[in-house]
C-alpha cells in the first residue's frame, strides 16, 4: 500500500495531483485546511492524503509506459473513469501476449555437422556431409595426419600452409595450458610476501573495503618497505595508514556558497542533517540560514522541518514551483545560506528528478549540492545509485548512521569510486551534536578503530 500526502492551493488542484501520481482508484484518507503557513512564503493551502495498492499502481505506470509523452499528457488530464478503463485494456491485452503458445513443429536441426580437430581423437564420430562418411558406432584412433587427408579431400582449395597454421596455433594453445595448470592455484596467497601482509589484506577487507582497494594499499606498502620491516606489523599498519590518509578526498565547508541542495535516497537522513548544519553554522559561525523544502508527497515532511525551523528561528518556505523559487530568492536576499530538502524519491526516480531540476534551474557557481548517504546503505542497491548520482552534479558526500555501523572501510571505497569528497559525518541522534566535519584523521579512526581501541585502554588501565 502506498501512502502519499499531496498539498496545493485549492482542493482541485490537489485532487489532479492525486489522480496524476497515484491512478484513478486512489482513496482518500483525509482532506484538511492548512491557514497561512509560518515563515516566508506561507500561504493557505489544501492538503490531502491519499492511499493506492502496489499492483494498482504499478499497473498504472505499466501503461504510461507504453504512451508516446503526448498521449501521456493526455491521458493524466483524461476523467478517472476513462483512466480506469484505459488500463484494464492494455494489461489485459498484455496479459494476452505473455501467455505461451504450444509449439506445433519441432525445431529444426541442423543439416551441417561439424568435427574438433585434435592432435589424437579416441572413441570419436566423424561424419561427412558428402560421400565421406563413418560409421557412428565406428570407434577409432584418427591421427591429425589422418584428418589432414580428409580436410584435403573435402576442401580442394587449401592449401598446406592452411594445415601448418592450424597445427601451430594447437600447439600454441597447447602451450598455454600447460603454463595455466602449473600457476599456483590461490593467486592472492602469492601476491603477498609475508603473512604479516595477508593478515592486513585480510583486516581492511573485514572492514568492508572494496578488496582491490585493500589490495592496493597492501602492495604498496610491500612495494615500499624493505624485505626486513615486511614482517614488522606495526610498521606495515603505519605505512597504509599514511596512505590512507594521503588519498583521502575532503571537500571544504562551503560556506562561499549561498545555496545548499541536499540530495539523497529516502531513509538517510537528509532533513536531520541539513537541520544539524543549519544549527551548527548558526550557533558557531553566526550565520542567518533559511530552511526550504521540496518535499511535499513524504507524510509530515513538511511540518517536521517547519517544526525544526521554529526552534531555530529561522525563516522556512515551501518550494513547489518555479515560481516560487523566484520569489524565495528575492524574499531571503538578506540571508547567508539557504538549505534546500529535497523528496528523497528524486535520486531515484526520473520523473522527480527532472521535477526537483526544473523548478531549481539550472546550477551555477553560487550553489553547493550535498549527496547523503547511510553508513547501513544496502550494498546491492550502491551501484544503481552510483550510476544516478551523477544527475545531480553533487559536490560532495556526507555519511550519515556511523552510530549504527560496525565497519567503515566502505566509506573509503565509495568516495574513491564516486570520486566526491568527504564533507561531514553524521554520528547520532541528538540535535545538533552528533555532526562533524570529515577529516583525513577520522577517516583513518574509523577505519583502525583507534578511538575505540584507545577508551578501552583506558577502561582496563583505570580498573
Amino acid at each position: 500500500m502506498q501512502v502519499k500526502k499531496f498539498e496545493a492551493k485549492t482542493m482541485k488542484e490537489a485532487l489532479e495531483l492525486v489522480k496524476k501520481e497515484l491512478g484513478p482508484e486512489a482513496v482518500i484518507l483525509s482532506a484538511r485546511d492548512n491557514k497561512r503557513g509560518f515563515g516566508l512564503a506561507g500561504e493557505g493551502s489544501v492538503e490531502i492524503t491519499a492511499a493506492v495498492s502496489e499492483l494498482t499502481l504499478r499497473k498504472k505506470h505499466f501503461t504510461e509506459s507504453r504512451m508516446p509523452e503526448k498521449d501521456k499528457n493526455r491521458f493524466q488530464a483524461s476523467p478517472a473513469r476513462q483512466q480506469k478503463e484505459l488500463i484494464e485494456k492494455v494489461v489485459q491485452k498484455q496479459i494476452e501476449r505473455s501467455r505461451p503458445v504450444e509449439k506445433t513443429q519441432p525445431r529444426p536441426v541442423t543439416a551441417q555437422r561439424y568435427i574438433d580437430i585434435e592432435p589424437t581423437i579416441q572413441n570419436q564420430n566423424y561424419a561427412h556431409t558428402s560421400n565421406h562418411s563413418l560409421s557412428q558406432n565406428q570407434s577409432q584412433q584418427i591421427s591429425l595426419q589422418n584428418v589432414q587427408q580428409v580436410m584435403r579431400q573435402e576442401s580442394p582449395n587449401q592449401t598446406s600452409s592452411d594445415i601448418m597454421n592450424l597445427q601451430s596455433e594447437i600447439q600454441a594453445l597447447k602451450s598455454m595450458l600447460t603454463q595455466f595448470q602449473s600457476m599456483p592455484q590461490n593467486i592472492q596467497e602469492s601476491q603477498f610476501s609475508t603473512p604479516e601482509l595477508r593478515s592486513i589484506y585480510e583486516r581492511l577487507c573485514d572492514e568492508e573495503m572494496n578488496p582491490l582497494d585493500a589490495q592496493s594499499l597492501v602492495q604498496k606498502a610491500q612495494a615500499g618497505l624493505p624485505a626486513s620491516r615486511q614482517r614488522d606489523r606495526n610498521m606495515i599498519e603505519g605505512w597504509i595508514a599514511r596512505s590512507i590518509m594521503d588519498q583521502s578526498l575532503l571537500s571544504d565547508s562551503g560556506m562561499d556558497k549561498k545555496i545548499h541542495v541536499f540530495w539523497g535516497p529516502p531513509g538517510v537522513g537528509k532533513t536531520t542533517t541539513l537541520v544539524k548544519m543549519a544549527a551548527q553554522w548558526m550557533k558557531n559561525h553566526n550565520k542567518k540560514i533559511a530552511l526550504v523544502t521540496m518535499d511535499t508527497l513524504k507524510v509530515g515532511a513538511t511540518d517536521q522541518l517547519r517544526i525544526c525551523a521554529q526552534i531555530l528561528n529561522a525563516p522556512f518556505a515551501v518550494l513547489r514551483s518555479t515560481t516560487d523559487w523566484n520569489e524565495i530568492l528575492r524574499y531571503l536576499d538578506s540571508v547567508d545560506h539557504i538549505f534546500v530538502d529535497t523528496p528523497g524519491p528524486a535520486i531515484q526516480l526520473r520523473r522527480d528528478a527532472d521535477y526537483c531540476q526544473a523548478i531549481l534551474g539550472q546550477k551555477n557557481s553560487n550553489h553547493r549540492h550535498h549527496l547523503v548517504l547511510s553508513a547501513t546503505y544496502p550494498k546491492q542497491m550502491l551501484q544503481d545509485l552510483i550510476n544516478r548520482a551523477d544527475i545531480f552534479a553533487c559536490d560532495d558526500l556526507i555519511v550519515t548512521h556511523l552510530d549504527e555501523c560496525q565497519h567503515f572501510g566502505a566509506i573509503y571505497s565509495l568516495m574513491l569510486e564516486m570520486a566526491l569528497p568527504l564533507h561531514s559525518f553524521g554520528l547520532g541522534t541528538k540535535m545538533p551534536d552528533d555532526f562533524e566535519v570529515a577529516t583525513r584523521e577520522r577517516v583513518l579512526d574509523l577505519i583502525f578503530h583507534i578511538t575505540k581501541s584507545t577508551n578501552r585502554e583506558e577502561f582496563i588501565s583505570n580498573r
